[in-house]
């Protein structure tokens, strides 16, 4: 009788004695972490971190390493360097005749691209990006279907490697535009429609789209173009600044509800002109900037015969703002470091 009692204890202790008895206060066998498909881990090591969209693994590299750091996400390489400063070039790209827009944010081997301005004026973009020693763009941003804003980008399809591009996902009937956004697919560019919430980190820039509400835009008739534009937040350390390409009354005002719009800089909508700043003295005293910049020609008579660039001149003068205008043939660039930001005209 014994021996089967020992027996039988010696079974019971093979058969349980691993198990981990919790409710006996004993400490639980934490779980393994299991890896997710099509998500990417951080490691809980210091260092720099490469994304890579093939393998989509993270690999820690060791800080003392000679070695440069690049980080990859889907269309997107470029050496990763986010402590250094930067520059944002308000190109000019536009004439006597007619408005236009071309933006330049560049920082280290990270160059963006919002706008081409107009086809005429394609040479004259290239040679200011040749001279920024720009040979790939690592995100074009195309804000809408007005030629003035896109007509450009046909060049830089043919000069540069594009690696992203960014619209609206709304033509507006503009066949043209459909067939420049069609054509990317011969060059292998991947396209994303962009909408309110979008945002993307480019060597320690923060883009965020406040514009258009939703994929494909919100607005209807004839000022939908303008008013589904794409209007972003640049944000670098305590920098920021507002680029708002032709956004109208209606896109302003969804905007300055949604979206904190407070920046030490801000792009005037709409070249300054017309119905864009018609009724903007709520979105400029909600965005408060120091600094406005006015990019577009040099003549209000081409959409504007009442001369409105006047106005909001006051304006800005009312609260204590100082405006930077593009057309009279120089380029507007802004530098900064993150923290302290410096304007001049150049070219």
């Amino acid at each position: 009788m014994k021996k089967s009692i020992i027996v039988i204890l010696l079974v019971s202790i093979l058969m349980f004695g691993c198990i981990n008895f919790d409710f006996l206060g004993g400490e639980k066998t934490p779980a393994k972490p299991v890896g997710q498909p099509g998500t990417t881990t951080k490691p809980a090591t210091s260092g720099t971190v490469d994304i890579t969209s093939e393998t989509n693994k993270s690999i820690v590299h060791n800080e003392t390493s000679d070695e440069p750091i690049f980080v990859k996400e889907p269309g997107i390489h470029y050496a990763e360097t986010p402590d250094l400063p930067f520059t944002i070039d308000f190109i000019y790209v536009a004439d006597a005749t007619q408005q236009g827009d071309s933006i330049l944010i560049k920082k280290g081997d990270a160059d963006i691209l919002i706008d081409a301005g107009p086809d005429k004026k394609g040479a004259k973009l290239n040679a200011f990006l040749k001279s920024r020693a720009i040979d790939d763009i690592e995100l074009l941003i195309s804000t809408h279907a007005d030629p003035e804003h896109y007509n450009g980008i046909y060049s830089m399809k043919n000069n540069y490697d594009l690696e992203e591009m960014w619209w609206t996902g709304n033509s507006f009937g503009n066949e043209d535009y459909d067939s420049l956004i069609s054509g990317m697919s011969t060059k292998k560019v991947p396209v994303k429609i962009v909408s309110k919430g979008d945002e993307i980190i480019i060597n320690g820039m923060k883009i965020e789209v406040l514009n258009p509400s939703k994929p494909g835009g919100s607005f209807k008739g004839i000022e939908g173009l303008d008013n589904d534009a794409i209007a972003l937040k640049v944000t670098d350390g305590e920098f920021c600044i507002l680029l708002t390409s032709d956004i109208l009354f209606g896109a302003q005002t969804a905007i300055q509800n949604t979206a904190d719009i407070k920046c030490s800089i801000m792009q005037a909508p709409y070249h300054g002109l017309g119905i864009g700043n018609s009724q903007i003295v709520s979105f400029l005293s909600k965005a408060n900037p120091k600094d406005v910049i006015v990019s577009g020609g040099p003549s209000e008579n081409v959409q504007d015969p009442k001369g409105s660039r006047f106005s909001l001149y006051a304006l800005t003068d009312l609260y204590n703002m100082k405006h930077w205008d593009n057309y009279n043939g120089k380029t507007v660039e802004i530098t900064s470091d993150g923290k302290d930001y410096g304007i001049k005209y150049v070219g």
